[in-house]
């Protein structure tokens, strides 16, 4: 199996648009003022394929999380290299949103160019209110400059952990906080970019949607090498049981407790709202396990320290470089896992479309 994995943003973009326009998609750029550490283009790709009447759609998001976006960014250049060219996508209409986080992605940071976490953004935030407390105990003790660059939390943050469980303490982290702008998982105090040019791309693009799959891609979590599907909501809906219907039966939802991810607030499926309540609507997340999840907190956690308070940019490219090796595990066997699932996937979530089921 050819490889479409890419080193790095520029690489990964220029692949996608490569392969989108060698398989005849409609491709939109909507570029960002800044540019990348390589002075690139920083651009939300939109690959528009299939039939672009049809009321079925399948969206694919890429790069929500910047540093994730080497395993999704392969996983649409291979759709479009390897599977659209095969399939038959008369009843369906494609949509490939590539590098959501352009910024982040060329800059191997989970989050943009604000620290804002794209997957926490999607609140109103004219009414919203989060209570913050726990993260602002946490914060305390999350962020200091001497990190270690090793799969063990210790010190005081060990110490925070093993008064609050291992358990607790992700949900703690991982909820999405408003508060701390230079701490982990922020949410942001307004719409980001990336959210307000994904809200006109969607409305624009799915105007007939009566059936609506979404993929969004992410790495970290859970063991090496597999993708677990994961919906975001309670079992007992009926969006799960569509959703499971879509993407395959071993979905898990978060609010199960069994999901490798916890409940978060601001999640990207919210830029879906606007669809009108009749439309049928599949979501799940495919998530791949990278490393120890105490190795991908220390890489987030020295990573946003360096951003913020680091001197030595060489100390700070390491930062970063630990960011990549925490999202993207740089093996053959890891690659291939994760386009032998996303393939599985895809080929499940393109059946039911054709099929109406």
């Amino acid at each position: 199996m050819k490889s479409t994995f890419s080193p790095s943003y520029k690489s990964c973009r220029q692949r996608f648009l490569s392969a989108a326009q060698h398989s005849k998609f409609r491709l939109e750029s909507l570029a960002m003022r800044e540019k990348g550490r390589e002075g690139e283009t920083l651009a939300m790709d939109v690959a528009v394929g299939g039939n672009e009447s049809s009321e079925n759609i399948l969206v694919c998001f890429s790069g929500v999380h910047g540093a994730e976006g080497f395993a999704g960014s392969a996983c649409q250049s291979h759709f479009l290299e390897n599977i659209a060219p095969k399939a038959d996508l008369a009843k369906v209409k494609i949509l490939l949103i590539h590098g959501v986080n352009p910024y982040g992605f060329s800059y191997l940071r989970r989050t943009n160019e604000n620290n804002v976490d794209m997957n926490r953004n999607f609140v109103d935030f004219s009414t919203f209110h989060s209570d913050d407390h726990e993260y602002q105990e946490l914060h305390k003790v999350l962020l200091t400059s001497e990190i270690p660059n090793m799969n063990i939390i210790e010190g005081p943050l060990g110490e925070y952990v093993a008064q609050q469980g291992a358990s607790n303490f992700q949900e703690i982290l991982a909820k999405g906080q408003y508060s701390e702008s230079k701490g982990l998982f922020y949410g942001g105090d307004q719409a980001q970019w990336s959210r307000l040019t994904l809200e006109k791309v969607l409305v624009k693009e799915m105007v007939a949607a009566k059936k609506v799959a979404f993929l969004d891609i992410h790495t970290g979590l859970g063991p090496e090498g597999y993708g677990e599907l994961i919906f975001n909501g309670s079992p007992q809906s009926q969006a799960y049981q569509f959703s499971a219907a879509m993407f395959g039966n071993d979905v898990k939802a978060t609010q199960s407790g069994d999901a490798v991810a916890t409940i978060s607030s601001g999640l990207i499926q919210h830029v879906f709202n606007f669809l009108d309540e009749s439309c049928l609507f599949a979501s799940s997340t495919l998530e791949y396990g990278t490393v120890e999840f105490a190795n991908i907190v220390n890489a987030l956690r020295s990573e946003c320290w360096q951003y913020f308070y680091g001197a030595s940019e060489s100390t700070k490219e390491e930062a970063r470089q630990r960011m990549k090796s925490s999202f993207y595990v740089q093996t053959p066997s890891w690659e291939q896992a994760v386009i032998f699932r996303f393939s599985d996937v895809i080929d499940r979530a393109l059946d039911c479309m054709a099929n109406n089921n």
